[in-house]
């Protein structure tokens, strides 16, 4: 089994280190995402920070909803942003995807812009996710008040 470190190297080098246009890549992530979340899973539940939430919110759409929720109880989802490069992606999975979320959006984040993290936060069922709102940037802010708030999300899981 090749690495996804061998593989992305490969993948870019292959498509001349542009993945905008081209599906090879996602596809190859996907795979192999999907290959581990059936080796080690389940989990309770998985962190992605900015363009890690960008691909933990397009494995969450690509990803059925028996497949997902059999696999992973929530995520949390910190400055991230919908992918403009796989948007049919999201078509899986329409209206919503069904799966508890937790979005941390700083509103001075320089990198993400607030609303890129909403539309994120948006693709999510509005039943099942919480939207955490920070006046921090490009982070995820660990002072008690947010800890707080990181348990109460958490505390329904247990």
């Amino acid at each position: 089994e090749a690495s996804l470190d061998k593989l992305l190297v490969s993948n870019q080098s292959e498509a001349g280190g542009s993945a905008s246009d081209d599906s090879t890549g996602w596809d190859v992530t996907f795979q192999y995402l999907k290959h581990k979340l059936e080796e080690l899973g389940p989990f309770d539940g998985i962190l992605g920070f900015s363009q890690g939430a960008a691909i933990l919110g397009l494995l969450c759409s690509a990803l059925g909803e028996e497949e997902l929720n059999s696999q992973i109880k929530f995520v949390v989802l910190a400055s991230g942003f919908k992918s403009k490069s796989h948007p049919a992606v999201f078509d899986l999975s329409k209206p919503f995807v069904n799966i508890p979320s937790l979005h941390i959006i700083g509103g001075s984040d320089k990198q993400v812009a607030v609303e890129s993290s909403e539309e994120l936060a948006d693709v999510f069922d509005p039943g099942t996710r919480s939207v955490l709102r920070h006046d921090q940037g490009h982070i995820i802010p660990c002072s008690k008040s947010y800890a707080e708030d990181y348990i109460r999300f958490l505390e329904q899981f247990n």
